[in-house]
């Protein structure tokens, strides 16, 4: 009786540590999961600010250019009169 409680026990212990390997592993698959999810954000969000800036510097180009041409047309205007 004695060494059956004390196998029962033991397999038992192995049991638990089984468990708590298991629950190990799964954490570091989550952090790691978690770490490549943040990674692609970051990735993410990096694209769209380059986006961003392209057209901030698509739109400063236009209205440089506009002015220019509003210039050179009251130059004309100006030569005109």
């Amino acid at each position: 009786m004695l060494e059956q409680d004390v196998h029962e026990t033991e397999t038992g212990m192995w049991i638990y540590l089984l468990y708590g390997l298991i629950s190990v592993m799964a954490l570091k698959s989550l952090l790691a999961l978690m770490s490549q999810h943040k990674k692609y954000h970051t990735y993410l969000l990096k694209q769209e600010l380059a986006k961003q800036e392209a057209e901030l510097a698509e739109q400063a180009a236009a209205e440089k250019l506009e002015a220019q041409l509003d210039a050179a047309s009251s130059k004309l205007e100006k030569r005109a009169a």
